[in-house]
């Protein structure tokens, strides 16, 4: 049977992680991939801009045999919909006086919660400081929710007209899995395991699809197109356990006892 510890990370091939908690505290950016936009027809079309976001959560890491272990936890993620930007010359415009149409659409829908399982395999480098290198899946939890952006132009009072419209929206379903893969830096301070880990998720299902329309311009016809947001990304993401109480006492006494003999 092999040995579990919740306490400490007991592991035959790095003894002095003991002193450290398995829970840690986790926080860490995003970057996702660029959402696909699929014109359909029409001259015009919407362009993709880079979606930055964040996560935090907790930890919890399991030492199984030497040199395996396995991390968990719950983690929330704030969630992209709406990425874009979209240019309009003036000349294909009313009410706009002299200017050109410019947009910039960021657009977040909520936070997730996931919970990962991967196996990680460390590889030491010295007495303080560790190679990790890690896969496995996470299941993520998205309430089914939609977005919409609509770009209005007013020439009077009594008159207006809608430039574009963009929609999406999430799947049906409340469970998404995803594909985790990648490797983490690991460092022993006097007080704190700190762990740098660089991540890339892959979703199995699109995140996100819908649909913008372009319309109501001077010289050209309605633009059309698709809006799909994989919802792959890479992370970097910081993970801080502390002492246990049994390590945090020894030192405390260690210090008095040097304090006495002084």
């Amino acid at each position: 049977m092999i040995p579990i510890s919740l306490l400490g990370q007991a592991n035959e091939g790095y003894p002095e992680l003991k002193k450290y908690s398995n829970f840690g505290f986790t926080f860490g950016g995003a970057l996702f991939a660029n959402p696909k936009i699929v014109p359909i027809t029409g001259q015009y079309t919407l362009k993709p801009i880079p979606i930055p976001s964040y996560s935090f959560g907790i930890s919890i890491n399991i030492p199984i045999k030497f040199p395996w272990s396995i991390e968990t936890g719950i983690f929330m993620m704030n969630e992209p919909s709406i990425f874009s930007k979209l240019f309009i010359p003036n000349e294909e415009l009313v009410g706009m006086g002299t200017f050109d149409f410019e947009d910039k659409t960021k657009m977040y829908s909520l936070y997730s919660p996931s919970i990962p399982l991967l196996l990680k395999y460390q590889i030491k480098m010295s007495e303080k400081s560790i190679i990790n290198l890690q896969s496995g899946l996470k299941v993520m939890y998205v309430i089914p929710n939609s977005s919409s952006v609509a770009a209005t132009i007013t020439i009077s009072d009594t008159s207006r007209y809608t430039l574009f419209r963009i929609y999406t929206e999430t799947p049906e379903e409340y469970l998404f899995g995803s594909f985790i893969y990648g490797i983490g830096y690991s460092y022993a301070f006097k007080y704190c395991l700190i762990t740098a880990s660089l991540n890339h998720t892959i979703n199995f299902k699109n995140l996100n699809k819908g649909f913008y329309i372009i319309s109501n311009l001077i010289n050209s016809s309605n633009s059309k197109g698709e809006y799909i947001l994989s919802g792959d990304y890479f992370s970097l993401n910081f993970n801080f356990q502390f002492l246990t109480k049994k390590y945090r006492i020894e030192q405390k006494l260690q210090r008095n006892k040097t304090e006495i003999q002084i």
